[in-house]
This record gives C-alpha cells, structure tokens and sequence, in this order.
C-alpha cells in the first residue's frame, strides 16, 4: 500500500470516529437545547402569570368594586332583595336547551365588608 492509500485509510479512519462518537453527542446536545429553550418559555409564561395573580390579589383586597365584581360574575352572588334572571341559550349539539326551566337562577347573597 502507497503512501495515498494509508492517507485516505486514516480519513475514512478519521471520519468514522467522528460519527461513532460524535455525532450521537452532537443531537444530544441540540436535543437539550430545544428543552431548555422550552423550559425557559414556560418559566416566562409562569412568571407573567403570577404578576396577573399578584395583580388580582392586590385588587382583591383593596378595590371594593372589582371584587364585588367578581363576586357576582364567577360566584353567582347578588345583594339582598336582588333577583337573577339566567338566559339560557341553546347550543348546536343540544338544540332543546334554552326553552326548557325558564325559572330564575337561585342567588347568593352579597354581604358588603
């Protein structure tokens, strides 16, 4: 074998190596680059969302007419003497909702602090 034959046999030799050693660490590592990236997303998403809680919570115990506001929509609470009519719209998978109990919806009380 010429000197050009062991050359291209060391460059096979070489190239081999590479593949078998480093490639696998090359697609782990872009592999862990695209979770972290991921994980750093979600930390982002997490972090807006607890300054829009912190926000509400302030809100909560000092504004009176957001929480009577809350009060009302996500609890269903009204004051004494009120009276909550609930329209009930029918859906396109139940067409019958919406005529049937036209009663009005039963109310919490709203007791002002």
């Amino acid at each position: 074998m010429n000197r050009s034959g062991y050359a291209l046999l060391f460059i096979a030799g070489v190239v081999i190596f590479l593949a078998v050693f480093y490639l696998p660490s090359y697609q782990k590592y872009h592999e862990l680059e695209r979770e972290y990236e991921k994980i750093n997303q979600a930390i982002e998403q997490l972090e807006a969302n607890n300054i829009e809680l912190r926000e509400e919570a302030r809100l909560l115990q000092t504004d009176l007419k957001y929480l009577e506001k809350v009060l009302r929509e996500e609890l269903g609470m009204v004051k004494p003497g009120e009276v909550v009519y609930k329209f009930v719209r029918p859906s396109p998978q139940n067409p019958g909702t919406g005529t049937k109990n036209p009663k009005p919806a039963p109310g919490r009380e709203v007791r002002p602090q």
